[in-house]
Parts: structure tokens; sequence; C-alpha cells
């Protein structure tokens, strides 16, 4: 938690955890007019990976958790997959604050081709077998990270932060995947009644 000013909760994205990625960068940038407060989500960082197996809602429930720490009514900021996750609490209606949302990964029209049924396998046969680098190196080739590029980053030194949160890409996937070809906006248009305020 850092800075003064109305509490924002971010939500990281894929591979991420609160001391690295957009969440790092963005806190210094917030806290002379927000109380930044960064969480890791399950598995990442700090924080373990909970029960087995993955269960999205428990996901949302430990977004709910962190601002029921935080006290206040807060303004909640997504990343990638974090930001469909927050979409998610918001369709709950778990959110009480603002909420803003980065890049969530929806492909809804033929602007680009769907990904592979079969990717989320994919990505746990690698970690079943113990292969995260390749887990990580395959995912980030299907953000588009060239292939020379995916080749190096394991010899630089952030590689062993992306590693270690090799093990929760099949979450995210998850968490993403019920929106396929559908708008998040129509989803949350069928959201429950908002919950009581915490």
């Amino acid at each position: 938690m850092t800075g003064n000013g109305p509490t924002v909760v971010m939500v990281g994205g894929a591979l991420c955890h609160r001391r690295m990625g957009a969440v790092d960068e963005l806190a210094p940038l917030l806290q002379h007019q927000f109380t930044v407060v960064g969480y890791d989500r399950r598995g990442r960082g700090d924080s373990g990976a909970g029960s087995s197996p993955y269960d999205v809602q428990r996901e949302v429930d430990d977004l709910v958790a962190v601002l029921g720490a935080v006290g206040t009514v807060a303004f909640v900021f997504g990343m990638s997959s974090g930001a469909a996750l927050s979409l998610e609490a918001a369709r709950q209606g778990a959110l009480s604050g603002r909420l803003a949302v980065y890049e969530p990964p929806f492909i809804l029209d033929a602007s680009h081709p769907p990904d592979h049924p079969g990717f989320t396998d994919q990505l746990r046969e690698h970690l079943s077998k113990g292969r995260r680098t390749r887990a990580v190196q395959t995912f980030l080739r299907l953000l588009g990270v060239p292939a020379p590029v995916v080749l190096v980053l394991p010899l630089l030194q952030m590689w062993k932060k992306l590693k270690a949160s090799a093990d929760t890409l099949p979450h995210d996937f998850e968490i993403v995947s019920p929106t396929a070809g559908e708008s998040p906006c129509r989803r949350a248009t069928t959201a429950p009644s908002p919950r009581t305020p915490w």
C-alpha cells in the first residue's frame, strides 16, 4: 500500500504479482492522488495456490476479501486477465466502487483468430512434466512475441520471476474462456443483484 487519496486496488494479469509488471510500474504514477493497493493473486508472489482444483470463484472471493480488508469503498483497476477477473466480480455485483480495465484478453470478432481449443491442455501438459520454461514460452508465442525474443528471454534476470508463476497460466485462460465470443458488457448486464456492501 502506498500513496494518499481514494483507494484503488490493482489486479494484475498473467505471470504478474504486486512487485512486478504494470502493478509495480503504475503505483509511483498514481500515489500522488490515490492510495494504491496491490496484492498477489493465487499462486503468485507471496500467495499460496490454495485448494485444488482451481476455481475462478475463489479468485473473485479473494478480490472481495482484499476490498473488505481495505475498509473503504475502493476503485478497482484490472489488467489483462486481471481485467477479466475484475469484470466477473462486477458481474456478480461484488464491486461497490468504480472499475477500470485495461486490455482484457477477449476475442469478440474475426479481427483475431480464436485461441486453439486445446491450448490450455497444452499448457497443463508442459507444467505436469515440469516444463515451466516451455509453458511460459508457449504462452508468450500466443501473445505474438517474436520467436527470437522468446528464445533469448530465459537468459535475462526477469525470466526467473516469470517462470515462478507459470503454474497459474491455465487459470488465466479459465477466467477468460467463459466470455469467448461474447461481449463482457453484455455479460455484465446479466449480473445478479449487488451484494451487501462490506
